[in-house]
């Protein structure tokens, strides 16, 4: 889960900075302060996703899950 949004914040965080600079033409340092703030954002949707994702799956009940000898 952690490398999943440690990736996806990388790649937004260089997305938005590029696209700062480029596209909706802002100054560099303003367009370098992008990257912090966008790679955490997305850091932080992917981690909390993946856990709500991994929370939300059905648990085995105990006496399944070691074959009714419980």
């Amino acid at each position: 889960m952690v490398w999943a949004g440690l990736f996806a914040g990388m790649i937004t965080g260089m997305g938005a900075t590029a696209f700062g600079f480029f596209v909706a033409a802002l100054p560099l340092w303003l367009s370098l302060l992008l990257y912090p703030a966008a790679g955490l954002g997305a850091t932080l949707l992917v981690i909390a996703g993946l856990s709500l994702r991994c929370w939300l799956q059905a648990q085995p009940v105990l006496g399944q899950a070691y074959g009714n000898r419980a």
